[in-house]
């Protein structure tokens, strides 16, 4: 809705346009992680009388799955950007990619599309040519390409669920700056809010 209002006649093309695409995309999710922080904040005030411990633990729980749809949400984006950067990576190694081949009004589309699957296979994936780490499940199901936005926020929210209560040690991440930290970020959520169960078992 931003793009339309903001560029509705204008062409986004180049990585400017992708810089403001994604800065569109991640900045909606900043009032959710905000809000998490606040709920945080609010559970460590003190309160007149004694707080019910059910009540505790739904606003723990609330705190769960927030946590799980925006870490899913995430991980939906970081995968599209790691297939635009194996496309990227290949077009830079002189693969029959123009200069405007990511470009949407690019003429050659088909001849663009067999070299970059060439360079970037996904089933069955090589990881010698490119490494999509924890995000190939994601490429592998059609997810990305799909326009069932149901599965798709469904298949997000439980990717974040899986693997914010498994703290994810089930992941296993490419030799990627940004995907490494992610891994680790996912871990130190799952572990902050497993603290904050432990606390309001123990607290009065």
């Amino acid at each position: 809705v931003a793009i339309v209002i903001l560029f509705p006649k204008r062409r986004l093309s180049g990585s400017f346009g992708m810089r403001i695409i994604n800065f569109l995309v991640m900045g909606q999710y900043l009032p959710r992680v905000f809000r998490i922080y606040l709920s945080c904040k609010k559970a460590k005030k003190p309160f007149k009388g004694q707080i019910p411990l059910w009540v505790k633990g739904l606003l723990n729980l609330f705190l769960y799955i927030l946590a799980s749809h925006v870490l899913g949400a995430f991980w939906y984006f970081f995968a599209a950007q790691q297939i635009i950067r194996c496309w990227e990576y290949a077009c830079g190694y002189g693969n029959g990619c123009g200069a405007t081949t990511l470009d949407c009004h690019d003429h050659q589309t088909s001849r663009n599309i067999i070299a970059l699957n060439n360079f970037c296979p996904i089933d069955p994936p090589n990881a010698t040519l490119f490494d999509f780490g924890i995000y190939l499940n994601v490429l592998q199901s059609g997810a990305l390409w799909s326009t069932d936005y149901p599965l798709k926020f469904l298949n997000s929210f439980c990717w974040g669920l899986r693997n914010l209560s498994s703290l994810a040690s089930n992941l296993e991440p490419s030799f990627h700056t940004w995907e490494i930290a992610f891994v680790a970020f996912i871990s130190i959520i799952g572990l902050i809010l497993f603290v904050g169960v432990v606390y309001i078992k123990s607290s009065p």
